[in-house]
């Protein structure tokens, strides 16, 4: 009997477990956590909560009579690699969670006896949509190219989303951002959470179904036969951990005996009865698909459970299983024959100059023979007939992708534009590297759009120079990533040294208990960004410039004082890394105050003196024939400013200057062609040098 609900985050429900948690890797639903968040940002979802569990006890009657049907549409967000799982495993994942709603599962027959008499065919159907949101031919099935999805969250369902009140949305990402527990396996939306773009589940490739991936799931994970799926669903159809609140009971369903903690692989014997004190007094029920035990052990959906689920349906998901809908999403009815669509992926969307990629065609919705005609700009061959072509691209640059399929039913095209970043093969000196933001596009910095928010702009805030980037956080949302990366430079001289200033103040979370979790982190990557090697991290309060408790309205950073330098030494990265290597700043929003970022450079040691020391200005930047250099104040003596070539170090011509009181007047040699050059500025007696990149136009 269950009398009591609590919602409990990750790290209440399993604290006394939790280091048995961590040595066995076993199943951890993100589900709970989520909830508790998204209740701390939205007070009104508690009493949506407490209204759908006071309606939701009686069988109901507005659904449509027979088994109640749900259109799916499974978005594969990928990056190329093994996350991009086959239609077949999709289509296994999908057979696994039919077969465990109407218990249809060969194991039906390992039910103990105490609960074969409430297990329950629950009637519910998932079937990929035939028809998109738009009325076009689909097979239930979009697939999308992106760095979000490694340590994916709610922000990557906005790349990728239809109707949630139409389609039931399942996200298939790479692997999801870890709780305070470690791995997520999947996580689900409750639906009385009234947030429409993001209802629906997300789980990791290698949880989907049985095949392909999830056959042998990553990193030391058990094979959960599929169960991880349809443990999922039930959340999305309002169901609760059967451990919910422990032996106090609060799953809100009579027939799941109370549980005090999750139960685990292997399957527990008859003898574990961890709640004693109900009549009639039952073992814990470790076949239920909503506890934790492995997916070989779970078997059933009782009959009160597939009551709540109904109720769920007819409370909170009518519109999904109206015949009116059905027929749109063409999951019933006559669906009239379609042409082909176009699509396809790539391997490595970030390569070096040279790298020969491997194109996929994913094109679908046919039944004979297709032709492909393949056109790609930039590369060796430009143009191909294979299915599967694999294409050369010797010189660097952004490149567009177009894919024409046709057959006897029509033809369709796919085009990505700038689908392809190819990165010289020879780099630059690191020296060479340096933004401080004063041009409306950095030259040597690529700002990826992961979202529908990305890095601005600021002409108003700097720490030098006139302008800086900022991320304006306070209206962002959680889980935003802004991404800034470098294109590839050689840092194989010994010491190599990123250093950049930041401003930034968290705010207070929504419940003001402690300030928000924003996380600034610095990576580099030796093969073009195919992998990223983790060198810097700061979250929360430590990510702080000011002193003092967070900031409870827009933080605007006012004077030097607010600002940080950050050094990053990646000499200790392999030689072939530094040799052709591109840097990573990232920041991830939390939902906190604003970041700003500049002043980046590469700096190195010389005897004591580093060259990470107070910027000079160099104005204007572009220039043509002259330029003006404003040393600080603290630099004093005689100064030589060399203009050198970057690819080499060259000298160019040498400046010498006596005194620096105001402005130092430099004419650039007749005739210097256009292009990026090095100033480097220093005292005579080495207390100071500075590096500066310089653009002639």
């Amino acid at each position: 009997m269950k009398r009591s609900i609590r919602t409990l985050s990750l790290s209440l429900l399993f604290g006394a477990t939790m280091s048995a948690l961590q040595a066995q890797q076993l199943h951890r639903c993100g589900t709970d956590e989520w909830h508790a968040e998204a209740c701390k940002d939205h007070p009104e979802i508690k009493a949506r909560e407490q209204q759908f569990n006071m309606q939701a006890v009686q069988p109901r009657t507005q659904l449509r009579s027979g088994v109640q049907i749900i259109p799916v549409v499974v978005h594969v967000l990928h990056n190329g690699g093994p996350e991009n799982i086959s239609k077949e495993q999709i289509e296994d994942a999908l057979r696994i969670l039919n077969r465990d709603f109407r218990r249809l599962n060969a194991d039906t027959s390992l039910t103990r006896d105490p609960f074969k008499r409430v297990a329950a065919d629950c009637g519910i159907e998932f079937r990929l949509a035939a028809r998109d949101h738009l009325g076009r031919c689909s097979e239930g099935i979009v697939r999308h190219q992106t760095h979000l999805t490694e340590n994916a969250n709610d922000a990557i369902k906005l790349l990728s989303v239809w109707p949630t009140d139409r389609y039931f949305n399942i996200w298939v990402v790479k692997n999801i951002a870890s709780s305070a527990l470690g791995t997520v396996l999947g996580y689900a939306q409750f639906p009385w959470a009234g947030m429409y773009r993001t209802d629906g589940v997300i789980m990791r490739h290698d949880m989907m179904g049985s095949i392909g991936t999830a056959a042998n799931p990553l990193g030391g994970l058990p094979r959960n036969f599929g169960r991880v799926l349809t443990h999922e669903a039930g959340h999305w159809l309002g169901l609760y951990h059967t451990f919910q609140d422990g032996c106090r009971g609060g799953d809100r369903v009579e027939d799941t005996p109370p549980v005090d903690e999750p139960n685990f692989s292997p399957c527990q014997p008859d003898a574990i009865n961890s709640c004693t004190e109900e009549v009639p007094d039952l073992p814990d029920q470790y076949e239920n698909y909503m506890d934790y035990s492995n997916g070989g052990c779970q078997n059933l959906f009782t009959i009160g459970q597939r009551t709540r689920m109904l109720n769920a349906i007819a409370l909170q998901r009518s519109m999904l299983v109206s015949t009116e809908n059905l027929m749109a999403a063409g999951v019933i009815g006559p669906v009239a024959a379609c042409g082909p669509r176009a699509h396809f992926t790539v391997d490595q969307a970030d390569a070096c100059a040279g790298s020969t990629l491997r194109f996929t065609d994913l094109s679908y919705q046919y039944s004979d023979n297709i032709n492909h005609e393949w056109e790609f700009p930039g590369g060796v061959p430009e143009r191909s007939a294979e299915r599967n072509p694999q294409v050369q691209y010797p010189n660097g640059g952004r490149f567009p992708v177009r894919l024409i399929v046709r057959n006897s039913l029509g033809s369709d095209t796919s085009v990505f534009e700038n689908y392809v970043q190819i990165y010289q093969a020879t780099p630059n000196s690191a020296l060479g590297l340096r933004e401080s933001f004063e041009s409306l596009q950095p030259a040597d910095f690529e700002m990826r759009v992961m979202q529908a928010d990305t890095w601005r702009r600021n002409a108003r805030v700097a720490v030098s120079g006139a302008a800086s980037l900022m991320v304006q956080n306070n209206r962002s949302k959680r889980g935003f990533r802004y991404q800034l990366v470098s294109k590839p430079v050689d840092a194989s001289a010994t010491p190599a040294i990123l250093s950049f200033r930041y401003a930034y103040m968290p705010r207070w979370n929504a419940n003001q208990s402690g300030p928000t979790n924003d996380i600034l982190t610095v990576r580099a990557s030796g093969d073009c960004g195919r992998t990223w090697i983790g060198r810097f991290t700061s979250t929360g309060s430590n990510l702080a410039t000011l002193p003092g408790s967070p900031f409870s309205y827009e933080f605007i950073p006012a004077g030097r004082e607010a600002w940080r330098e950050v050094n990053v030494n990646l000499s200790s990265l392999n030689a072939s890394v530094r040799a052709n290597m591109q840097v990573m700043i990232e920041f991830v929003s939390d939902g906190g105050n604003n970041f700003f970022l500049d002043d980046i450079r590469w700096t190195q040691t010389m005897g004591s003196n580093a060259l990470s020391q107070e910027p000079a200005r160099v104005y204007p930047n572009p220039a043509t024939h002259r330029v003006q250099v404003e040393l600080p104040a603290a630099v004093s003596g005689k100064v030589e400013i060399t203009l050198r070539e970057i690819a080499g170090g060259r000298t160019i011509q040498v400046y010498p200057v006596t005194g620096s009181n105001g402005p130092i007047g430099l004419d650039l040699p007749a005739g210097l062609a256009a292009g990026a050059y090095l100033l480097d500025i220093r005292s005579s007696d080495g207390s100071y040098r500075f590096l500066e990149k310089l653009l002639v136009e």
